[in-house]
């Protein structure tokens, strides 16, 4: 039985093929690219000899030159605008050239159309390279941030609510694992539940005070206990509460009987 391959090793081996696959696919692609040049030099330019190879040479030579820079300046670290710009002018020229050589070489328009998309395609390769090399490279300064944290769609349909603050927490925090993302959120607890104070019209409270206002001396009493409820020495406001809980009061009684109370002192040091 054979080793098992170190992944090193295996890793190697995987970019050795895809290299050599990629080169093989460019070439196949460029030789379909000069296929249509060759075309263009002799049925639109009508040249002979060697000057057919003329043109192929000027617009591939000048794609693979823009190209050199692009890569230069994305290893480099600086803009490569202007080059990519003269990249895809050159592949355009390409382009344009394989498709006006198989058309007037007689063939169909798919034809030319499959000739003009073979500069095309080398030029999408390339571009992906660079954008690979380039993200890399910006990654390695710590200049790019990292993906997002991807959550399987059952997640996302069975528990929602969780899965969206996850992610908004992996977004803002920089958080690639969907593990890290989760705990953050189930590390922040729950805010306790309000306390609810007890109603101040409860019908036993109510009753107690229409009670009280019917004892004799028993209405003082009671507006001493309707200002402590509503928390207000407002003769006004006092004497509407007991009225509007069937306990009728002279409003010049409720004044003089509040103002002889001393009123309550809140937390700021002044009188409520």
């Amino acid at each position: 039985m054979a080793p098992h391959l170190s992944v090193p090793r295996r890793v190697r081996i995987a970019a050795g093929v895809a290299i050599i696959s990629f080169a093989a696919v460019l070439a196949a692609i460029e030789a379909m690219a000069l296929r249509g040049q060759v075309d263009f030099s002799r049925q639109v330019l009508h040249l002979n000899g060697y000057w057919l190879a003329i043109p192929p040479i000027a617009l591939e030579g000048g794609t693979l030159a823009a190209a050199t820079l692009t890569l230069w300046a994305v290893l480099a670290g600086d803009s490569a605008a202007l080059s990519r710009l003269m990249t895809a002018i050159c592949i355009a020229a390409a382009a344009y050239a394989n498709y006006r050589g198989a058309q007037h070489a007689g063939r169909p328009t798919l034809a030319a159309e499959y000739l003009a998309g073979a500069s095309v395609l080398a030029y999408l390769m390339w571009h992906t390279i660079l954008t690979r090399i380039r993200h890399a490279e910006l990654r390695t300064a710590d200049a790019i941030e990292d993906p997002l944290p991807r959550f399987r769609l059952l997640r996302w349909l069975l528990a929602f609510n969780e899965t969206r603050q996850a992610f908004t927490i992996a977004v803002r925090e920089n958080l690639t694992r969907p593990r890290d993302a989760l705990s953050r959120i189930r590390e922040i607890p729950a805010l306790p539940p309000a306390r609810q104070t007890p109603p101040t019209d409860e019908p036993d409270t109510v009753d107690h005070l229409v009670a009280l206002a019917a004892e004799r001396g028993g209405k003082r009493l009671a507006i001493e206990k309707a200002a402590q409820i509503i928390s207000s020495h407002e003769p006004t406001r006092v004497q509407q509460w007991l009225s509007k809980r069937g306990i009728d009061i002279d409003l010049s009684y409720v004044s003089r009987t509040l103002k002889d109370q001393p009123q309550a002192i809140n937390g700021n040091g002044q009188h409520s």
